[in-house]
């Protein structure tokens, strides 16, 4: 069990006690991060956490402390997420993404693989004349539509949500989701 200041158990279950994460200082914590050798542990941790934060008196960050749970079995990757733990983290999905990174390093600036849903998230930055800089979103060629979904623009130092009227500017950072068999779409639009 690992917290944000350093303070960690040996024995596993630790930190499925309210009072021994009470003492340990849960309540003046940023981040609780549960990777014990033990998903079981992890998730109840994470859950026990997080419940204490949300009822707990005198958590100064609000309930702005987030919980993250290491899961190794990749069925419990949604049990984790859908059950209270903000981050639920696999070291193969992981490990996977940084791969795909490493094979697509020179277009993609990130990429995520949506494990369970065949997707991705990418990071990408506009080439200069590429498609997506020609007209704004409403304009694109109907045959992107469905295919991909471009969430956010980085302009004027912030994020901001892309709609319809929204004109990419060459070279603005951009996050795109699309169905992994669609990214040689995203390429198109945004590399050619």
């Amino acid at each position: 069990m690992i917290f944000e200041d350093k303070v960690s158990f040996s024995k596993s279950t630790a930190g499925q006690d309210l009072d021994v994460l009470r003492s340990a200082g849960l309540m003046h914590m940023d981040t609780f991060i549960t990777a014990t050798g033990d998903n079981e542990t992890n998730i109840l941790s994470s859950l026990m956490a997080k419940r204490l934060i949300e009822t707990g008196n005198g958590n100064p960050h609000g309930n702005q402390t987030k919980t993250i749970a290491l899961c190794t079995k990749e069925q419990y990757m949604v049990l984790a997420a859908t059950s209270g733990s903000d981050i639920a983290l696999n070291m193969k999905i992981l490990a996977g993404n940084e791969i795909l990174k490493f094979i697509r390093r020179g277009e993609l600036l990130s990429v995520v693989h949506l494990h369970g849903f065949d997707a991705e998230v990418v990071e990408l930055a506009a080439a200069p004349n590429s498609p997506i800089t020609r007209r704004p979103l409403s304009k694109l060629d109907p045959s992107f539509y469905g295919k991909i979904l471009i969430g956010g623009i980085f302009r004027d130092g912030k994020w901001q949500t892309a709609v319809g009227n929204t004109h990419i500017r060459a070279n603005e950072r951009v996050i795109v989701v699309c169905m992994s068999l669609n990214l040689r779409d995203v390429q198109k639009l945004f590399l050619e």
